[in-house]
């Protein structure tokens, strides 16, 4: 099987578009329920967390000659425990892509296409994952490098945007919901920095031989999610406040639409969504290829995964619709279940 030739530039804007695409949406919103002023510290933990998971594969990586992980259990644990591991792994990309698909869905739907059914929208977001997952890791890699400029550019100008929204009096007073919300809070968002493991899992062969000297890409990527995440948190809770940001159904979409420049700018939130979609659009496309290298490593021989990629669209689909009866059972999910898995993993 062919290497994916990836840059440690590549993967370490991979690794943070990944898994700061998670708190674009509506993470804010959990996390400032339980924890109110306080949600924005659930993250430092995850990122320790994020931090030990990428060392695990670092270390697994050094002298290993297999392209994925996925070819590495069969040579470590033999052909049926190899086998067995990697349909526990089809499992979990299979939940997890579910999960972005119908989070992704309901948020375009909400927005832009309300009277559009939500199985087509999902439809066309996975024949894009179907397209750009033939294509491979190095072309998701390229995109993203791309996309994680403007994202980063994005966030960091939003304070400065919402200068005349900001009340730095919100955030107080400090550390006033207790150790156990903010622990509750660092649960919830322990699933999103555990999916770290996804990128090392598809780039295994990468992790060694684009770590030359300093500090390796993967915990730069974990290091900027982080801090994008809090960055974009805090202002979240400085501008809008604690109420509005737990019953805004988007708090992110609710803090673009505050930014008011001219009388010509006034739907700025336009802007932003044009540039965060597409992050979240690629990770289900960084999920969906990595879950076509799995099913394809399943087996005695490697399979082609691009024979898969046109197949198991439907199944994707179909699971992220029957999988959450609606949106709450989504959420709950999301906060409560998915950090859990990610732990046992």
């Amino acid at each position: 099987m062919k290497k994916q030739v990836v840059s440690s530039g590549q993967m370490a804007m991979l690794a943070a578009s990944f898994l700061a695409s998670n708190t674009l949406i509506h993470a804010n919103k959990s996390m400032v329920v339980v924890a109110g002023q306080d949600g924005w510290l659930g993250y430092f933990l995850p990122m320790l967390y994020g931090l030990l998971v990428s060392s695990g594969f670092i270390l697994l990586s050094r002298g290993s000659s297999e392209p994925t992980l996925f070819e590495v259990n069969k040579s470590l644990l033999g052909m049926f425990g190899g086998n067995l591991v990697n349909l526990l792994l089809l499992g979990y990309f299979l939940v997890s892509i579910s999960l972005d698909l119908r989070r992704s869905g309901e948020y375009v739907k909400n927005l832009l296409l309300v009277r559009t059914p939500l199985l087509v929208i999902l439809f066309v977001i996975i024949a894009l994952a179907v397209y750009v997952a033939c294509a491979g890791a190095e072309v998701i890699a390229r995109h993203n490098s791309l996309n994680f400029l403007l994202i980063f550019t994005s966030i960091c100008l939003l304070p400065l945007l919402l200068l005349n929204e900001i009340d730095p009096s919100k955030l107080l007073p400090a550390f006033s919901s207790g150790i156990p919300a903010i622990t509750r809070t660092s649960y919830m968002a322990l699933g999103y920095y555990g999916e770290v493991m996804m990128i090392a899992m598809v780039l295994f062969s990468a992790l060694s031989h684009t770590h030359q000297k300093g500090i390796h890409p993967l915990y730069k990527g974990v290091i900027m999610a982080g801090f994008l995440s809090t960055l974009l948190s805090v202002t979240t809770i400085m501008t809008i406040g604690v109420a509005i940001t737990r019953n805004a159904i988007n708090p992110s979409g609710f803090l673009t639409q505050m930014i008011h420049i001219t009388d010509f700018l006034d739907r700025m939130d336009v802007f932003f969504m044009m540039i965060w979609l597409p992050a979240i659009i690629l990770k289900i496309c960084f999920v969906y290829f990595a879950l076509c290298e799995c099913l394809s490593s399943i087996g005695r021989h490697k399979q082609d995964p691009k024979a898969y990629a046109f197949v198991i669209g439907p199944l994707v689909c179909w699971s992220a619709i029957y999988s959450f009866p609606n949106v709450m059972k989504m959420f709950h999910f999301e906060v409560q279940v998915w950090p859990m898995i990610n732990l046992l993993l």
